[in-house]
């Protein structure tokens, strides 16, 4: 029988691989570790008891900015080393696009009746034979005819910038992805042990979806972009070595970007990459993105993989492992808008506990208003995630009964840090709300519900329950696991 192969999959393949394996060196840039034990470090507050208000004594008033941002601003600082190290990389910078469409500006304003022309027209094939005046005419053409150069350019630039971050992180980004794999099948295990699904027969339902969730990072649209840049940087080069002389040099720069940005941004339009489904803006600018879509892929930025940059457990499953799984339990548990999701029918009436949960701490840790039915699934997948992450962390650690400073930690207790560190925000605990559509809680009381849940938590600080975080508690809220709730079957499961 003869097989039919299909030679452009071949030759994506062939130079996906040629690109993995010669084109990524990377100057020596060093990427920082344990920016979360870093944090507890110079930041927590140990005069503020954890069992009295764990976000306040984790995220105190004195931090300024948001641990997310810190992130962003390191990935960007290492991709700003890495460019200037690499010459592929010089003309995509935030300089270039400033100059350029200052000139643009400068030179629209004189000609401002000026005939406009779609610049994808434009043939510099008999260039060198035109006149003075054409060339002149076509000059003032392109410079009139697109007025969308710095947004395109603008992408570009953070195309790049991603591919430097993703490049600088290849290391890490193996490494999340074989973390994003054994937390898949420490789920799977967890839900065969859960009695809702074992008494609506749904084991396998809920075990399939688990298995069809995919990871993407920008390591995905890696082979895309490097294409475009090298396009552009092939055109422009081009383009410079067709106009020299006809402009000055100034004018000859404008010309060939404006001409080597359009022409290149039709590689991007027209690449079918499957990361590009989470929205190819959102990819390309690649900052603070951790998204689920469609219950079937997940996918995060290049600045959130410093969080597997750590040489401690605790911080990859109480940080990493817990986003991770935040938002592969987006596919596990069913939120108030899940109306066509098959699933639906085997989710478990007694997820309620979510709601009463949300609201005793927008009561005991009132700061703005709660709406536990718009925050429900975010709600849900945090709680869900948070005690998952912690069963596959814990082990046996002789627990101490004070937290005096960072070096009387425990290793129980390092691990409820995690969480709190990573959304620490400095609005957090202001009446201001940072995004109004948001869909998660207020970080504040979000990180004091997971604690509030947590009996692990009280035990590792030795909480008393008397104290706010322990009577914070509404009711046992365990939504898969042994402790999950049990359940009655329903009509349609019956037999007979």
């Amino acid at each position: 029988m003869m097989v039919s192969f299909s030679w452009n999959f071949i030759l994506l393949v062939f130079l996906n691989w040629i690109y993995s394996a010669c084109c990524l060196s990377t100057p020596e840039i060093v990427v920082p570790t344990n920016l979360i034990q870093s944090h507890i470090k110079n930041h927590v507050n140990y005069s503020i008891d954890p069992c009295t208000d764990f976000y306040a004594h984790a995220c105190p008033t004195s931090f300024q900015g948001s641990f997310f941002q810190m992130l962003s601003s390191k990935r960007d600082v290492m991709v700003d080393q890495y460019k200037k190290k690499n010459d592929k990389f010089k003309r995509f910078n935030v300089e270039t696009l400033v100059n350029i469409d200052s000139i643009i500006t400068k030179l629209r304003n004189h000609r401002l009746d000026g005939y406009r022309m779609d610049i994808g027209e434009i043939d510099l094939s008999n260039f060198r034979r035109m006149s003075g005046d054409q060339k002149q005419k076509l000059f003032e053409q392109v410079i009139d005819g697109n007025n969308q150069y710095a947004q395109l350019k603008t992408e570009l630039n953070q195309a790049a910038n991603a591919l430097a971050a993703s490049i600088i992180f290849d290391r890490l980004d193996k490494n999340a992805r074989s973390f994003f794999g054994k937390l898949k099948n420490y789920v799977m295990k967890v839900i065969e042990t859960t009695p809702w699904a074992k008494t609506y027969q749904s084991t396998e339902k809920f075990q399939e979806a688990l298995e069809n969730i995919e990871l993407f990072t920008f390591r995905d649209a890696r082979l895309a972009v490097k294409l475009a840049m090298d396009k552009y940087n092939r055109i422009f080069d081009s383009c410079q070595s067709t106009v020299h002389g006809s402009y000055s040099s100034e004018h000859a720069e404008t010309f060939c970007e404006i001409f080597a940005t359009r022409h290149t941004k039709t590689v991007l339009d027209i690449r079918n990459e499957k990361v590009f489904d989470f929205g190819r803006y959102t990819v390309l600018e690649d900052k603070g993105s951790m998204l689920n879509h469609n219950d079937k892929a997940v996918y995060f930025s290049n600045d959130f993989l410093l969080l597997m940059s750590t040489t401690h457990l605790s911080d990859k499953f109480g940080a990493a492992g817990f986003v991770f799984l935040h938002e592969i339990m987006h596919t596990l548990v069913m939120g108030p808008n899940d109306f066509f999701n098959p699933l639906i029918p085997f989710w478990t009436k007694k997820s309620d506990c979510v709601a009463e949960q949300a609201m005793k701490t927008c009561t005991t840790f009132p700061i703005i208003g709660c709406n536990p039915n718009a925050t429900f699934e975010e709600d849900a997948a945090d709680m869900a995630a948070y005690r998952i992450a912690w069963d596959f962390y814990r082990k046996s650690y002789t627990r101490k009964t004070v937290v005096q400073n960072y070096e009387s930690l425990t290793k129980d207790q390092l691990f409820f840090y995690g969480a709190s560190v990573l959304l620490c925000d400095s609005r957090a605990m202001t009446a201001v709300k940072t995004n109004e559509i948001d869909p998660h809680t207020n970080n504040y009381q979000r990180v004091n519900t997971l604690m509030s849940q947590m009996p692990a938590f009280k035990d590792a600080f030795q909480c008393k329950p008397t104290d706010k975080m322990m009577e914070n508690k509404a009711r046992h809220c365990e939504l898969y696991g042994n402790n999950a709730p049990a359940v009655k079957k329903r009509k349609f499961f019956s037999k007979g």
